[in-house]
């Protein structure tokens, strides 16, 4: 299946593990609303036997090596070319897991574990750590249940959704 879509199982039953070497891809896909996990280990053996057990499992990786023995063992993996850049590199998981980007999710996913959000009350940040300009200026914050992250569409979220236009774009031209 190296290289190949996976047009056969909706997105919201694959589980998407990424090794270390894709973490930034990771994230850039967690940030475009799709569930990414990071693999808990560091060493092959140990990711291809945690993923192993999971339905329906794909593994995200830039090893041909690795790829290959995760397909031997019945794991899809996609190889990712590491020459590519960051952008290029997450247009192309895109189109191997074949996903039109559902632009209403884009930002609904904790971009550290993956965990959908929760809108919280602004008056409910008193402990958090969110520069008292931003509690003023925005209006909508967002925590994660799991890690307690605390995300807000502040100034930064333009270059975010700059960047994610351009991954479209590639994505689209591809």
């Amino acid at each position: 299946m190296l290289g190949s879509k996976f047009t056969a199982i909706p997105i919201y039953r694959l589980n998407i593990v990424a090794d270390i070497m894709m973490a930034k891809v990771a994230r850039w896909l967690r940030i475009m609303g799709i569930k990414v996990s990071d693999a808990k280990y560091v060493d092959d053996t140990d990711i291809l036997n945690y993923i192993k057990h999971y339905r329906h499992p794909v593994l995200l990786t830039s090893d041909v090596e690795f790829s290959r023995r995760a397909e031997r063992i019945r794991i899809k993996a996609i190889c990712v070319p590491s020459d590519m850049d960051l952008d290029h590199q997450v247009a192309y998981v895109l189109k191997r897991l074949d996903i039109n980007i559902d632009k209403t999710k884009i930002g609904s996913l904790c971009t550290s574990c993956g965990t959908r959000l929760d809108k919280i009350n602004k008056k409910d940040l008193d402990n958090e750590k969110i520069p008292h300009n931003s509690l003023k200026a925005y209006k909508e914050f967002y925590k994660c249940p799991k890690c307690g992250k605390v995300y807000w569409r502040g100034s930064h979220w333009h270059e975010i959704d700059y960047r994610i236009n351009e991954i479209l774009k590639i994505y689209n031209n591809e």
